[in-house]
């Protein structure tokens, strides 16, 4: 090759490279800026309940919700995710940030996906379904967080890798930036009528797997059916569903069968009635 031609090559690679390079470190800067921008939301004065019956309903909504699943059962946090070019995903040692934060403070985490400081968690914690929880739930739970025994577990940050960073600009990321943050809150469940019910239980859960409209989901991670598959389950056939991840065929479901067993199985027999009755409504094409 040529001296003139190789000189050339030679800078083309060059300042392909510095493309790539400066691509990277915008997208970086970017991604930075996207993840870390902060939400200003107020009090909204949900405090904690001081009774024990108060105290053992919070404790059961944290297990169906899934709290007690990531954070662990004794509420000391863990690794919940770890993987090359994701990062890592912490969920906290509940015991240990209690102390810093007030129940108001509490409430915005849980129901707005907001810290004290106004970053955004990550969409792990699914505060865009917690975002329907009435008062007198958050109130529960908060109680519950506060009466369980310290655990001294010391663990690591959650840190944002580079293919969740890049993924950021397709997908949102931020809970807080999927919730409507001028939705007022119930200060109870709505129980007039069982569809009512159902209707408060499920977008509360269901829609961190079946979609805000809970008509399913298709994606590379995740593919889940509407809710208006509950059309075609008998009611004892619903219940087993929700307690042991059983389809109407027999057919066990994998993913089903983790969450109806680790979490679901805390409905009340009334509950299960409720979301049934609403499912069912879900039945056909969205509008039908």
């Amino acid at each position: 090759m040529a001296a003139g031609v190789r000189t050339w090559v030679v800078r083309v690679l060059l300042g392909a490279l510095t493309l790539v390079v400066a691509a990277i470190a915008g997208g970086w800067v970017a991604s930075s800026v996207r993840l870390g921008r902060a939400f200003d939301v107020p009090d909204h004065g949900t405090r904690a309940a001081a009774d024990s019956t108060s105290v053992a309903q919070g404790e059961r909504l944290a297990r169906i919700l899934g709290c007690a699943g990531c954070h662990e059962a004794d509420l000391g946090g863990q690794i919940f995710v770890e993987e090359p070019g994701l990062g890592r995903i912490t969920a906290s040692n509940l015991t240990e940030v209690r102390d810093r934060y007030s129940d108001g403070d509490f409430e915005r985490l849980l129901r707005h996906g907001v810290r004290p400081d106004g970053s955004t968690v990550l969409l792990a914690m699914p505060s865009n379904a917690f975002a329907y929880l009435a008062d007198d739930d958050v109130a529960s739970l908060i109680a519950f967080v506060r009466s369980v025994p310290d655990v001294q577990r010391e663990l690591p940050e959650t840190r944002v890798g580079v293919a969740l960073r890049f993924f950021s600009f397709v997908e949102e990321l931020r809970a807080a930036a999927l919730i409507d943050q001028e939705r007022p809150h119930p200060p109870t469940a709505d129980r007039s009528s069982p569809e009512a019910f159902g209707a408060y239980l499920t977008r509360t859960i269901c829609t961190e797997c079946h979609g805000a409209d809970l008509r399913g989901e298709a994606s590379d991670f995740l593919v889940t059916p509407s809710l208006g598959v509950a059309a075609g389950y008998t009611p004892e056939q619903f219940r087993r569903l929700l307690r042991e991840g059983v389809a109407a065929s027999g057919e066990p479901l994998d993913l089903m069968a983790e969450v109806a067993r680790g979490r679901f199985t805390h409905y009340t027999d009334e509950e299960i009635e409720a979301i049934h009755a609403f499912a069912r409504s879900l039945a056909g094409p969205p509008g039908g």
